[in-house]
């Protein structure tokens, strides 16, 4: 998966050179913490990965910012989601959007 990412920017990057990236990260959602403790373990494997290729500055991914989304307090309530406890409700989606907002603001 890693090696997917990596190629998608560099060949991103090829075209469009002073692009910036977010990368949004992997939400524990009801669904996900279902499948187990396991499931949600390698989630935040995936982020630690991504968010620390996204702090190497001296790497050709340089201009990647991390969106710690995990961390937020509203994906823990199960009200945030669907009936499917996978997709967030309208309130969901408007409390990540003010997460997003400022990391958005800084690549204006």
């Amino acid at each position: 998966m890693l090696e997917g990412y990596i190629g998608f920017v560099r060949k991103v990057r090829s075209k469009l050179e002073d692009v910036d990236f977010i990368y949004l990260s992997s939400i524990p959602t009801p669904l996900h913490a279902s499948y187990g403790k396991s499931r949600i373990k390698l989630l935040e494997q995936v982020n630690q990965i991504v968010q620390s290729l996204s702090k190497d500055l001296d790497s050709p991914q340089s201009r990647l910012l991390f969106a710690d989304c995990a961390s937020q307090d509203f994906v823990n309530n199960k009200s945030m989601y669907l009936f499917d406890n996978q997709h967030f409700t309208p309130t969901g989606h408007k409390k990540l959007a003010d997460v997003l907002k400022p990391i958005i603001q800084s690549c204006l």
